[in-house]
């Protein structure tokens, strides 16, 4: 079997200020900016009633870009730190109809591997997956290159969908280059304005304000 693809990222908190500081630039340091480009994202999340995949940190969900017919269902595995004091982590991507739930995955071409996946992580039944959180980001990603590197540096702004919930969030992706590359421009970014590394992810985060929603209505 091969090897599933590992996603290798640095992630900030972040601000309007940041934001503001990041959205219009051409370079970062030595880093160019070669391409800009905007998404509006629909992310819908599941995991088992008993959280099975969030307690082993992972997390599953379907993404969908504005009206596109065609959706990605994303499996991603726990994250290790580098030795750079980045973090990698698998992901298994496959394509989907837009709106397809659990139990039709198992129908779809190509959606084997991350079913499988699933089972090791001890989800032995996509039926009984259920809906945890679906979060809206209307992403805006500058992609930077320096020699053959790229790398993709996201600003995001998340809600929690029908709720009043806003989270802004920073994203460092390597394209090209691995970890040293995600290294050199989070730290250049992180000498640009004041951010905090995100201890959590973006629907880990969510979850848990939705938890602590839940328990003061029934308090």
């Amino acid at each position: 079997m091969n090897a599933a693809p590992v996603e290798i990222e640095a992630k900030f908190r972040a601000s309007l200020r940041a934001f503001a500081i990041l959205g219009n630039r051409d370079s970062l340091g030595e880093w160019q900016v070669v391409e800009r480009r905007g998404v509006a994202l629909r992310d819908s999340y599941f995991d088992t009633a008993d959280a099975a995949l969030g307690r082993q940190s992972c997390t599953l969900r379907v993404r969908q870009n504005g009206e596109d017919a065609t959706a990605e269902l994303t499996l991603k595995g726990p994250a290790a730190a580098t030795p750079e004091g980045v973090f990698a982590r698998t992901e298994l991507t496959v394509a989907v109809p837009a709106g397809t739930l659990p139990p039709a995955w198992a129908g779809v071409p190509g959606t084997g591997p991350v079913i499988d996946a699933l089972r090791l992580r001890g989800v032995t039944g996509i039926d009984g997956l259920v809906p945890v959180a679906v979060l809206r980001n209307p992403r805006r990603d500058l992609v930077v290159a320096l020699g053959e590197s790229r790398v993709v540096v996201s600003l995001d702004e998340v809600s929690i969908e029908g709720e009043v919930y806003c989270q802004r969030f920073v994203e460092i992706e390597a394209e090209r280059g691995g970890a040293p590359a995600v290294r050199a421009v989070a730290d250049i970014i992180a000498g640009m304005s004041p951010m905090r590394p995100a201890r959590t992810g973006k629907v880990t985060s969510a979850r848990a304000w939705l938890a602590r929603k839940r328990r003061a209505g029934a308090s």
